[in-house]
């Protein structure tokens, strides 16, 4: 294996801002009428604004380099932030490639991934519904958006 052979996504700038996910870091309280529509409105105008940024783009680069990898796949989900035992189940897949492509408007990258193993955990939850089926094809796509740690495992055989 190489030098980095863990990607650990702290930041994710591939995270399109969405309302839908605006109150997701609100870990105590509930925000006031005023605050909420403050926090819906700072969401709209981040989305319109929103645009891959050079950080986002040098992500891609540093996962290119686990092509041709087994590895160990982890998605990012808000409860992460209390209850780590919670999140998607970690999946195993080989990685085939990582392409940028338009969604819903937006310039998105993903992992291009085959021969998925899911790792069940005692409290989690199935990983599947993150990947995204590529079109004409049998490889899944892995979002960058929802990635939180990329691990390579191993080499594909």
């Amino acid at each position: 294996m190489s030098p980095i052979d863990t990607v650990i996504i702290s930041t994710n700038f591939w995270r399109v801002p969405s309302v839908e996910r605006a109150f997701s870091g609100i870990l105590e309280g509930c925000p006031s009428a005023e605050e909420r529509i403050a926090i819906i409105e700072e969401a709209k105008s981040a989305r319109a604004n929103w645009k891959p940024c050079a950080d986002g783009m040098q992500l891609v680069e540093q996962l290119k380099t686990f092509i041709g990898c087994r590895v160990r796949i982890q998605f990012w989900d808000s409860i992460m932030w209390m209850c780590d035992e919670e999140a998607p189940f970690p999946t195993e897949a080989d990685c085939l490639g990582v392409i940028l492509q338009q969604h819903e408007g937006f310039l998105q990258a993903y992992l291009q991934v085959k021969n998925l193993k899911e790792l069940p955990t005692h409290e989690g939850y199935s990983s599947q519904g993150y990947f995204k089926q590529q079109v004409g094809s049998d490889v899944l796509l892995a979002p960058l958006a929802d990635l939180y740690e990329v691990s390579k495992i191993g080499f594909i055989v």
